[in-house]
């Protein structure tokens, strides 16, 4: 990137969605640091209720992606969505001939998710935000993409490192909330865990308490 700095806008690109992952991530961090005196059948229940309304966020998506699809009828396009929404029942409001609708208590923001993650324990979280928000000008053309650009090259570098960073610390989690969380399948997700924490101890470490 250094050799060619054009490529800093397509890693921008990439790192948004990574920040989006990491957004994406931030209850199951939260509910884990207050769960208090919760056993943790009620705990994992929590998170796998928070992980299906992710779903439900998504699959919504994949319904109203579902009218646009071109040759298709309004009554094949119903039947897709249809078929979609029947995968998680309860999650929508259906109505014949009507496109199935989101239930309220399913719906998705992730300027809420960052809100209600509010445990003092999670620092980065402001920062994952940030830079989600910066990049987010680059993946819709506007007119602050262009000022964006106009940031010297040295300020985006640090955007681009503090990306890295936050994200292979986010992987870090996402292998211990698999490990936490999963079923037993997943139980040997800890070498890999470790494996991923030695690395970040061994060049991250300081970077991260600078940043």
């Amino acid at each position: 990137m250094e050799e060619n700095p054009e490529l800093e806008f397509s890693c921008g690109i990439i790192f948004r969605s990574l920040l989006m992952d990491c957004i994406l991530t931030l209850p199951i961090k939260d509910l884990s640091l207050k769960k208090g005196d919760k056993p943790y059948e009620t705990l994992r229940a929590d998170v796998a209720q928070y992980c299906l309304k992710i779903i439900g966020d998504g699959t919504n998506h994949l319904i109203n992606d579902a009218f646009k699809i071109e040759g298709k009828t309004r009554e094949e396009q119903l039947k897709i969505a249809e078929n979609l929404a029947s995968l998680f029942p309860g999650m929508f409001e259906t109505e014949a001939n009507q496109k199935p609708k989101l239930k309220k208590a399913y719906k998705v923001t992730l300027a809420s998710l960052v809100e209600d993650s509010n445990h003092e324990a999670l620092i980065t979280k402001d920062s994952i935000y940030q830079l989600y928000s910066f990049y987010s000008k680059y993946d819709h053309l506007s007119h602050w993409t262009s000022l964006s650009g106009k940031m010297p090259f040295d300020k985006r570098m640090d955007k681009i490192d503090l990306s890295i960073i936050l994200t292979l610390f986010n992987l870090r989690d996402l292998l211990s909330i698999g490990y936490d969380f999963g079923n037993v399948n997943l139980k040997g997700l800890d070498k890999y865990c470790q494996i991923l924490q030695d690395h970040l101890n061994k060049q991250y470490s300081t970077e991260i308490e600078q940043q």
